[in-house]
């Protein structure tokens, strides 16, 4: 029986423990139907106290089981899972990251409404706020911040609109925030030291990619939006010119953009429009961007 009383602890440990959360799992499954983000039910640093040396063999069953439980789609029991991963072994940049990740990319991806999805964003993103907390200088974590708001939920109104209500500022201005920080902490990664720039090509070219977009529907709306976008694409051309030489093709991209957004906020047909558009872009169909507004329609 000697050998046996190692796996026969750590099976009674790991089952403790998901009968702790498995008492809140329908309690979890109500909340996520009405939108309302699953909350935290274990102290900091209990379960990696109960559990002792048996953490790390725990973890891996965890992960497991959430696999397991992903499988049978039941997603309001899987938050469960993930907090007591994190609280195991919050130290681990990567557990955070991925839980996030499965959060705002893979749940919100299959919520029923926008209730829900908001549920699962919010969740994800207060996990990548709690990882940071913990793991103070982790690069990756304020990188992942950065690309889930400038390139997985700026894109989406109705995000955009639930995530100013909760945090009191827009997606943007915590986008621009992000970056400031990265280029402050990293000026001499060339990534790094551009990154408020291209927070602001991102949201420039979102609002010219809208107005484009929109144009034969409402040439006089699309005018609007293109104005936005010559002010976005100015303030981008701006910002490069303090970065080094390395850079110049950032500006020399940035230009043409805010030239091309002033010409047409005044332009009322599709041909004078995608003149434009060939006239000013032609040279730079290396860029995904460019790319897509002179591919044929």
């Amino acid at each position: 029986m000697r050998r046996f009383r190692v796996p026969l602890v750590l099976l009674a440990g790991l089952v403790i423990l998901l009968l702790l959360q498995a008492r809140t799992d329908e309690l979890r499954r109500s909340r996520i139907s009405a939108g309302v983000p699953a909350a935290t039910d274990l102290a900091p640093g209990a379960a990696a106290a109960a559990l002792g040396g048996f953490r790390t063999p725990v973890l891996v069953g965890l992960w497991i089981e959430a696999d397991h439980l992903w499988r049978e789609k039941k997603w309001w029991a899987i938050p469960s899972r993930y907090e007591l991963i994190v609280r195991l072994e919050p130290r681990i940049q990567s557990a955070w990251g991925l839980v996030a990740d499965r959060l705002i990319l893979n749940l919100a991806s299959r919520a029923q409404g926008p209730d829900q999805q908001w549920a699962w964003v919010r969740l994800g993103l207060s996990m990548l706020d709690r990882g940071l907390a913990v793991n103070p200088d982790s690069y990756w974590l304020r990188v992942q911040r950065w690309v889930r708001l400038v390139h997985n939920l700026a894109g989406d109104p109705e995000m955009c609109a639930r995530y100013e209500v909760w945090r009191g500022r827009t997606i943007e201005e915590d986008a621009l925030v992000h970056a400031r920080e990265l280029e402050e902490r990293y000026p001499e990664d060339p990534l790094e030291s551009t990154r408020v720039a291209q927070t602001l090509r991102a949201f420039a070219f979102l609002d010219f990619e809208r107005a484009h977009a929109v144009f034969e529907e409402s040439p006089e709306v699309a005018g609007l939006g293109f104005a936005r976008a010559a002010s976005r694409w100015e303030a981008v051309a701006d910002a490069c010119r303090g970065y080094r030489p390395v850079k110049t093709e950032f500006i020399r991209y940035a230009e043409p953009f805010a030239s091309l957004s002033t010409a047409l906020t005044r332009v009322g047909t599709v041909a004078e429009r995608d003149r434009l558009v060939r006239e000013k872009l032609d040279g730079f169909r290396d860029y995904s961007e460019a790319g897509r507004l002179l591919a044929p329609r």
